[in-house]
Protein backbone atom coordinates (compact mmCIF):
# COMPACT_ATOMS: atom_id res chain seq x y z
CA UNK A 1 0.00 0.00 0.00
CA UNK A 2 1.48 3.34 -1.09
CA UNK A 3 -1.13 6.03 -0.46
CA UNK A 4 -4.13 6.58 1.83
CA UNK A 5 -6.65 9.44 1.60
CA UNK A 6 -8.60 10.46 4.71
CA UNK A 7 -11.86 12.41 4.58
CA UNK A 8 -13.65 13.96 7.55
CA UNK A 9 -14.49 17.20 9.34
CA UNK A 10 -10.89 18.34 9.43
CA UNK A 11 -9.28 21.76 9.48
CA UNK A 12 -12.02 23.55 11.43
CA UNK A 13 -10.23 23.97 14.80
CA UNK A 14 -12.48 21.42 16.48
CA UNK A 15 -10.08 19.52 18.72
CA UNK A 16 -12.36 16.47 18.91
CA UNK A 17 -12.30 15.96 15.15
CA UNK A 18 -8.62 16.83 15.03
CA UNK A 19 -7.99 14.16 17.66
CA UNK A 20 -9.76 11.65 15.41
CA UNK A 21 -7.54 12.63 12.49
CA UNK A 22 -4.36 12.57 14.55
CA UNK A 23 -5.24 9.13 15.93
CA UNK A 24 -5.83 7.70 12.45
CA UNK A 25 -2.64 9.23 11.06
CA UNK A 26 -0.49 7.92 13.90
CA UNK A 27 -2.05 4.46 13.58
CA UNK A 28 -1.27 4.34 9.86
CA UNK A 29 2.31 5.48 10.45
CA UNK A 30 2.74 2.82 13.11
CA UNK A 31 1.63 0.12 10.68
CA UNK A 32 3.77 1.41 7.81
CA UNK A 33 5.75 4.64 7.97
CA UNK A 34 6.25 4.54 4.20
CA UNK A 35 2.56 5.08 3.38
CA UNK A 36 1.84 8.49 1.88
CA UNK A 37 -1.10 10.12 3.69
CA UNK A 38 -3.36 12.72 2.09
CA UNK A 39 -6.04 14.54 4.12
CA UNK A 40 -9.03 16.41 2.72
CA UNK A 41 -9.09 19.52 4.88
CA UNK A 42 -10.65 22.98 4.99
CA UNK A 43 -7.20 24.28 6.01
CA UNK A 44 -4.81 22.04 4.04
CA UNK A 45 -1.64 24.02 4.79
CA UNK A 46 -2.25 23.92 8.54
CA UNK A 47 -3.20 20.23 8.47
CA UNK A 48 -0.12 19.34 6.44
CA UNK A 49 2.26 21.18 8.76
CA UNK A 50 0.61 20.04 11.99
CA UNK A 51 0.57 16.31 11.26
CA UNK A 52 3.42 15.97 8.75
CA UNK A 53 1.15 14.69 5.98
CA UNK A 54 0.01 15.93 2.59
CA UNK A 55 -3.33 17.71 2.36
CA UNK A 56 -5.64 19.24 -0.18
CA UNK A 57 -8.76 21.40 -0.01
CA UNK A 58 -11.86 19.39 0.76
CA UNK A 59 -13.78 21.11 -2.05
CA UNK A 60 -10.96 21.16 -4.60
CA UNK A 61 -12.54 18.51 -6.82
CA UNK A 62 -9.94 18.41 -9.65
CA UNK A 63 -7.10 17.93 -7.14
CA UNK A 64 -9.09 15.37 -5.13
CA UNK A 65 -9.67 13.33 -8.29
CA UNK A 66 -6.00 13.56 -9.17
CA UNK A 67 -4.96 12.40 -5.70
CA UNK A 68 -7.50 9.58 -5.65
CA UNK A 69 -6.28 8.19 -8.96
CA UNK A 70 -2.99 7.26 -7.30
CA UNK A 71 -4.58 6.08 -4.05
CA UNK A 72 -4.80 2.55 -2.65
CA UNK A 73 -7.25 3.23 0.18
CA UNK A 74 -9.90 5.87 0.91
CA UNK A 75 -10.94 6.30 4.57
CA UNK A 76 -14.12 8.14 5.45
CA UNK A 77 -14.19 9.03 9.11
CA UNK A 78 -14.39 9.01 11.97
CA UNK A 79 -16.74 11.46 13.66
CA UNK A 80 -20.43 12.08 13.13
CA UNK A 81 -20.26 12.79 9.42
CA UNK A 82 -23.58 11.29 8.37
CA UNK A 83 -26.26 13.31 10.13
CA UNK A 84 -28.85 15.68 8.69
CA UNK A 85 -29.78 17.70 11.78
CA UNK A 86 -27.51 20.67 11.02
CA UNK A 87 -27.85 20.52 7.22
CA UNK A 88 -28.36 18.24 4.23
CA UNK A 89 -25.11 19.43 2.70
CA UNK A 90 -22.93 17.55 5.18
CA UNK A 91 -24.11 13.94 4.60
CA UNK A 92 -24.28 14.36 0.83
CA UNK A 93 -20.73 15.73 0.75
CA UNK A 94 -19.27 12.75 2.64
CA UNK A 95 -21.36 10.25 0.68
CA UNK A 96 -20.24 11.85 -2.59
CA UNK A 97 -16.58 11.43 -1.57
CA UNK A 98 -17.19 7.73 -0.92
CA UNK A 99 -18.98 7.41 -4.26
CA UNK A 100 -16.13 9.16 -6.05
CA UNK A 101 -13.64 6.71 -4.56
CA UNK A 102 -15.77 3.80 -5.75
CA UNK A 103 -16.15 5.28 -9.25
CA UNK A 104 -12.36 5.35 -9.40
CA UNK A 105 -12.32 1.72 -8.18
CA UNK A 106 -10.52 2.49 -4.94
CA UNK A 107 -10.82 0.42 -1.79
CA UNK A 108 -12.98 2.42 0.61
CA UNK A 109 -13.49 2.18 4.36
CA UNK A 110 -16.26 3.68 6.47
CA UNK A 111 -14.19 4.04 9.61
CA UNK A 112 -15.55 4.07 13.18
CA UNK A 113 -18.21 6.69 12.59
CA UNK A 114 -21.24 7.72 14.57
CA UNK A 115 -24.28 7.79 12.32
CA UNK A 116 -27.44 9.84 12.70
CA UNK A 117 -29.86 11.27 13.20
CA UNK A 118 -30.94 10.67 9.60
CA UNK A 119 -34.45 12.09 9.27
CA UNK A 120 -34.56 12.85 5.56
CA UNK A 121 -35.64 9.82 3.51
CA UNK A 122 -33.41 10.77 0.58
CA UNK A 123 -30.39 10.94 2.90
CA UNK A 124 -31.30 7.54 4.35
CA UNK A 125 -31.65 6.04 0.87
CA UNK A 126 -28.38 7.56 -0.33
CA UNK A 127 -26.61 6.33 2.79
CA UNK A 128 -27.88 2.79 2.29
CA UNK A 129 -26.93 2.64 -1.39
CA UNK A 130 -23.50 4.18 -0.87
CA UNK A 131 -22.45 2.11 2.14
CA UNK A 132 -23.53 -1.13 0.48
CA UNK A 133 -20.64 -0.63 -1.94
CA UNK A 134 -17.82 0.11 0.51
CA UNK A 135 -15.29 -2.55 1.47
CA UNK A 136 -15.61 -2.26 5.25
CA UNK A 137 -18.12 -0.58 7.55
CA UNK A 138 -17.32 0.12 11.19
CA UNK A 139 -19.28 2.32 13.58
CA UNK A 140 -18.43 3.63 17.02
CA UNK A 141 -21.63 2.77 18.88
CA UNK A 142 -24.55 0.35 18.90
CA UNK A 143 -27.11 3.05 18.03
CA UNK A 144 -25.29 3.75 14.77
CA UNK A 145 -25.21 0.04 13.94
CA UNK A 146 -28.93 -0.29 14.60
CA UNK A 147 -29.70 2.78 12.49
CA UNK A 148 -27.79 1.37 9.52
CA UNK A 149 -29.55 -1.96 9.93
CA UNK A 150 -32.86 -0.07 9.99
CA UNK A 151 -32.23 1.53 6.61
CA UNK A 152 -31.42 -1.78 4.93
CA UNK A 153 -27.79 -2.72 5.62
CA UNK A 154 -26.93 -6.17 6.91
CA UNK A 155 -25.86 -6.28 10.53
CA UNK A 156 -23.32 -8.99 9.69
CA UNK A 157 -21.44 -6.50 7.50
CA UNK A 158 -21.23 -3.79 10.18
CA UNK A 159 -18.44 -3.88 12.77
CA UNK A 160 -19.38 -2.25 16.05
CA UNK A 161 -16.22 -0.57 17.25
CA UNK A 162 -15.35 2.62 19.12
CA UNK A 163 -14.18 6.19 18.49
CA UNK A 164 -10.70 6.36 16.90
CA UNK A 165 -9.45 8.66 19.68
CA UNK A 166 -9.04 5.55 21.84
CA UNK A 167 -5.95 4.87 19.74
CA UNK A 168 -4.31 7.58 21.86
CA UNK A 169 -4.66 5.33 24.90
CA UNK A 170 -1.07 4.04 24.86
CA UNK A 171 0.39 7.54 25.18
CA UNK A 172 -2.17 8.82 27.66
CA UNK A 173 -0.69 7.67 30.93
CA UNK A 174 -1.83 9.84 33.84
CA UNK A 175 -1.09 8.80 37.41
CA UNK A 176 -4.09 8.85 39.77
CA UNK A 177 -3.28 8.85 43.47
CA UNK A 178 -5.61 7.47 46.09
CA UNK A 179 -6.07 10.88 47.68
CA UNK A 180 -7.17 14.00 45.82
CA UNK A 181 -5.09 16.88 47.14
CA UNK A 182 -6.02 19.86 44.98
CA UNK A 183 -9.74 19.23 44.34
CA UNK A 184 -9.64 20.36 40.73
CA UNK A 185 -12.72 20.16 38.52
CA UNK A 186 -12.45 20.40 34.75
CA UNK A 187 -15.49 21.64 32.84
CA UNK A 188 -15.95 21.40 29.08
CA UNK A 189 -19.06 23.06 27.60
CA UNK A 190 -20.27 23.63 24.07
CA UNK A 191 -22.81 26.01 22.49
CA UNK A 192 -26.22 24.46 21.97
CA UNK A 193 -29.32 26.38 20.84
CA UNK A 194 -29.76 29.34 23.23
CA UNK A 195 -27.28 27.96 25.79
CA UNK A 196 -29.94 28.17 28.53
CA UNK A 197 -28.50 25.02 30.10
CA UNK A 198 -25.48 26.98 31.33
CA UNK A 199 -27.34 28.58 34.26
CA UNK A 200 -28.59 25.35 35.92
CA UNK A 201 -25.23 23.73 35.18
CA UNK A 202 -23.51 26.57 37.02
CA UNK A 203 -25.98 26.23 39.89
CA UNK A 204 -25.02 22.58 40.34
CA UNK A 205 -21.32 23.42 40.33
CA UNK A 206 -21.94 26.23 42.83
CA UNK A 207 -23.41 23.68 45.24
CA UNK A 208 -20.16 21.72 44.94
CA UNK A 209 -18.17 24.90 45.60
CA UNK A 210 -20.01 25.27 48.92
CA UNK A 211 -18.77 21.80 49.95
CA UNK A 212 -15.25 22.37 48.59
CA UNK A 213 -14.34 26.02 49.21
CA UNK A 214 -10.81 25.27 47.97
CA UNK A 215 -12.13 23.82 44.69
CA UNK A 216 -10.16 24.81 41.62
CA UNK A 217 -11.94 24.94 38.28
CA UNK A 218 -10.33 24.57 34.86
CA UNK A 219 -12.56 25.46 31.91
CA UNK A 220 -11.44 23.33 28.95
CA UNK A 221 -12.59 24.39 25.44
CA UNK A 222 -12.55 21.89 22.58
CA UNK A 223 -13.43 24.34 19.81
CA UNK A 224 -11.52 27.55 19.32
CA UNK A 225 -13.71 30.63 19.65
CA UNK A 226 -17.19 29.31 20.36
CA UNK A 227 -16.28 27.07 23.32
CA UNK A 228 -13.97 29.74 24.72
CA UNK A 229 -16.73 32.35 24.66
CA UNK A 230 -19.21 30.06 26.39
CA UNK A 231 -16.59 29.07 28.97
CA UNK A 232 -16.10 32.76 29.75
CA UNK A 233 -19.85 33.15 30.23
CA UNK A 234 -19.92 30.14 32.56
CA UNK A 235 -17.02 31.53 34.61
CA UNK A 236 -19.09 34.63 35.34
CA UNK A 237 -21.84 32.47 36.89
CA UNK A 238 -19.58 30.53 39.26
CA UNK A 239 -19.19 31.63 42.88
CA UNK A 240 -15.41 31.42 43.00
CA UNK A 241 -12.38 33.23 41.69
CA UNK A 242 -10.31 30.02 41.60
CA UNK A 243 -10.97 29.57 37.87
CA UNK A 244 -8.49 28.90 35.11
CA UNK A 245 -10.00 29.83 31.74
CA UNK A 246 -7.92 27.78 29.31
CA UNK A 247 -7.32 28.32 25.61
CA UNK A 248 -8.24 25.78 22.97
CA UNK A 249 -5.23 23.66 22.06
CA UNK A 250 -4.08 23.58 18.44
CA UNK A 251 -2.77 20.00 18.60
CA UNK A 252 -4.93 17.16 19.98
CA UNK A 253 -1.99 15.48 21.75
CA UNK A 254 -1.62 18.54 23.98
CA UNK A 255 -5.13 18.09 25.38
CA UNK A 256 -3.66 15.35 27.56
CA UNK A 257 -1.79 18.08 29.45
CA UNK A 258 -5.07 19.66 30.55
CA UNK A 259 -6.33 16.35 31.92
CA UNK A 260 -3.17 15.84 33.93
CA UNK A 261 -4.18 18.88 35.99
CA UNK A 262 -7.74 17.88 36.91
CA UNK A 263 -9.30 15.26 39.20
CA UNK A 264 -12.86 15.13 37.81
CA UNK A 265 -14.44 16.29 34.54
CA UNK A 266 -17.90 17.69 33.89
CA UNK A 267 -18.31 17.50 30.12
CA UNK A 268 -20.82 18.21 27.38
CA UNK A 269 -18.75 17.52 24.27
CA UNK A 270 -18.32 13.82 23.43
CA UNK A 271 -14.57 14.04 23.05
CA UNK A 272 -14.19 15.75 26.40
CA UNK A 273 -15.62 12.52 27.87
CA UNK A 274 -13.46 10.31 25.68
CA UNK A 275 -10.31 12.17 26.72
CA UNK A 276 -11.44 11.70 30.33
CA UNK A 277 -11.76 7.98 29.69
CA UNK A 278 -8.36 7.47 28.09
CA UNK A 279 -6.70 9.46 30.89
CA UNK A 280 -8.70 7.57 33.56
CA UNK A 281 -10.29 10.81 34.78
CA UNK A 282 -13.67 10.19 36.46
CA UNK A 283 -16.34 12.25 34.72
CA UNK A 284 -19.94 13.40 34.66
CA UNK A 285 -21.62 13.82 31.27
CA UNK A 286 -24.33 16.18 30.08
CA UNK A 287 -26.22 15.04 26.97
CA UNK A 288 -26.96 17.19 23.93
CA UNK A 289 -27.13 14.39 21.35
CA UNK A 290 -27.96 10.65 21.29
CA UNK A 291 -24.25 9.91 20.77
CA UNK A 292 -23.59 11.10 24.34
CA UNK A 293 -26.24 8.77 25.78
CA UNK A 294 -24.91 5.90 23.67
CA UNK A 295 -21.35 6.43 24.86
CA UNK A 296 -22.35 6.75 28.50
CA UNK A 297 -24.45 3.58 28.31
CA UNK A 298 -21.36 1.60 27.26
CA UNK A 299 -19.80 2.66 30.56
CA UNK A 300 -23.03 1.87 32.40
CA UNK A 301 -23.44 5.57 33.08
CA UNK A 302 -26.32 7.98 32.62
CA UNK A 303 -26.12 11.69 31.89
CA UNK A 304 -26.58 14.08 34.80
CA UNK A 305 -28.95 16.06 32.60
CA UNK A 306 -29.25 17.39 29.08
CA UNK A 307 -28.96 20.71 27.33
CA UNK A 308 -32.77 20.69 27.36
CA UNK A 309 -33.19 20.08 31.09
CA UNK A 310 -30.77 20.10 34.01
CA UNK A 311 -31.54 19.70 37.71
CA UNK A 312 -28.68 21.41 39.59
CA UNK A 313 -28.95 18.97 42.50
CA UNK A 314 -28.34 16.01 40.20
CA UNK A 315 -25.20 17.61 38.76
CA UNK A 316 -23.99 18.25 42.30
CA UNK A 317 -24.74 14.68 43.42
CA UNK A 318 -22.91 13.12 40.46
CA UNK A 319 -19.88 15.33 40.93
CA UNK A 320 -19.77 14.59 44.66
CA UNK A 321 -19.98 10.85 44.00
CA UNK A 322 -17.01 10.99 41.63
CA UNK A 323 -14.92 12.98 44.09
CA UNK A 324 -15.72 10.45 46.81
CA UNK A 325 -15.10 7.41 44.57
CA UNK A 326 -12.47 8.72 42.19
CA UNK A 327 -10.05 5.80 42.55
CA UNK A 328 -12.64 3.10 41.78
CA UNK A 329 -13.98 5.11 38.84
CA UNK A 330 -10.47 5.78 37.56
CA UNK A 331 -9.53 2.10 37.56
CA UNK A 332 -12.74 1.20 35.74
CA UNK A 333 -12.09 3.77 33.03
CA UNK A 334 -8.52 2.59 32.62
CA UNK A 335 -9.65 -0.96 31.89
CA UNK A 336 -12.39 0.19 29.53
CA UNK A 337 -9.97 2.36 27.54
CA UNK A 338 -7.47 -0.50 27.24
CA UNK A 339 -10.15 -2.83 25.87
CA UNK A 340 -11.36 -0.27 23.33
CA UNK A 341 -7.83 0.45 22.14
CA UNK A 342 -7.35 -3.27 21.51
CA UNK A 343 -10.61 -3.40 19.51
CA UNK A 344 -9.37 -0.64 17.23
CA UNK A 345 -6.03 -2.33 16.75
CA UNK A 346 -7.86 -5.45 15.57
CA UNK A 347 -9.80 -3.45 12.96
CA UNK A 348 -6.64 -1.73 11.74
CA UNK A 349 -4.99 -5.12 11.37
CA UNK A 350 -7.87 -6.20 9.09
CA UNK A 351 -7.40 -3.07 6.98
CA UNK A 352 -3.63 -2.93 6.61
CA UNK A 353 -2.54 -6.59 6.74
Amino acid sequence: MKRVVISGYYGYDNIGDEAILYSIIEAIKNFNSEIEIFVLSSSPEITSKRYDVKATGRYNLPEIISVLKGTDLFISGGGSLLQDVTSLKSPFYYLSMLQLARILSKKSIFFCQGVGPLKNRFVRLATMKTLKKVDLISVRDINSKELLEGIGLSGDEIIKSVDPVFLLDDSAEVNRSEVIEDNTLGISVRPWNDNAYIKPLAAGVNQLIEDYPDLRIHLIPFHKGEDERLSKRLSELLNTDRINLLKAQSHPARMIDYYEEIDILLGVRLHSLIYATITATPFVGISYDPKIDSYLSELEKKPAGSTKFIIPEKVYERLSYNFDNHLVESERLEGFARDKSNELENILTQIFN
